[in-house]
């Protein structure tokens, strides 16, 4: 271990212990948003930027990573899988603190790397495997994957039509992780005499169900209709007013 990168650990270590994951999480967004805002030319040269760009921008570009220490799995056009085995001063310092990377890589780097990714496309997401992460792997395995917005909006226009044929109000939605549908629902509040049954509520109880745990982050919610006040939201997931 070199003394630059055992600095890294022990400053890694050191904010671990004195801040929350939602306070760093904020930091290190608002860092990668500002590397944009000072890098906007980059930014700009992609019309429509593919995973691969997505992921040697962040890794290479941002991060002044090598290609070696990520190497990629599987590639195709809409999606990048690679396995990280770079050195990682937050696993170590998550090592030295007892503490489990699954629950301080997803509370504190997820998001802020989504961040990242959706300054180029809010399309772009990305995912990583809690079940192939370090130390409990010897990699950690990530994506990039392009999802089809209208696709999914479609989905979700299906349920709506689908709600109306019951009798109930006429609203769809659609929860999906990357390209995977997690649930798709409608309201049932009139057939089932229940107000709260909306169709973002059904949709996300389903998708709860299907993951077997309450953490959806990196989930889109796709709606019919503008979510009602108290259903979970995801800042970059599509919506439109009927």
């Amino acid at each position: 271990m070199t003394d630059d990168f055992a600095s890294k650990v022990q400053r890694q270590i050191e904010r671990l212990q004195h801040y929350s994951y939602q306070a760093l999480e904020a930091e290190v967004a608002q860092k990668r948003l500002a590397w944009f805002r000072q890098h906007d030319q980059i930014a700009a040269r992609y019309d429509h930027p593919t995973p691969r760009q997505a992921f040697e921008l962040l890794f290479f570009g941002y991060m002044g990573l090598s290609p070696h220490e990520l190497p990629i799995v599987s590639e195709a056009e809409t999606e990048i899988v690679w396995q990280s085995a770079n050195p990682c001063p937050t696993l170590e310092a998550a090592k030295a603190l007892g503490l489990d990377t699954r629950t301080v890589c997803r509370a504190a780097y997820e998001k802020s790397t989504q961040a990242f990714v959706s300054q180029l496309d809010p399309q772009l997401r990305f995912l990583r495997s809690y079940d192939e992460i370090r130390p409990y792997a010897g990699y950690c395995r990530e994506t990039i994957v392009r999802v089809d917005f209208e696709a999914m909006m479609r989905i979700a226009l299906e349920e709506a039509q689908a709600s109306r044929q019951e009798g109930n109000q006429g609203y769809g939605a659609v929860v999906a992780l990357g390209r995977r549908i997690l649930s798709r629902a409608h309201d049932t509040a009139v057939t089932q005499r229940d107000p709260g049954l909306h169709a973002e509520v059904n949709a996300v109880r389903q998708a709860v169900q299907v993951l077997g745990g309450d953490n959806l982050s990196g989930a889109i919610l796709f709606s019919t209709g503008e979510p009602a006040p108290g259903v979970p939201r995801w800042p970059s997931g599509p919506t439109s007013r009927r």
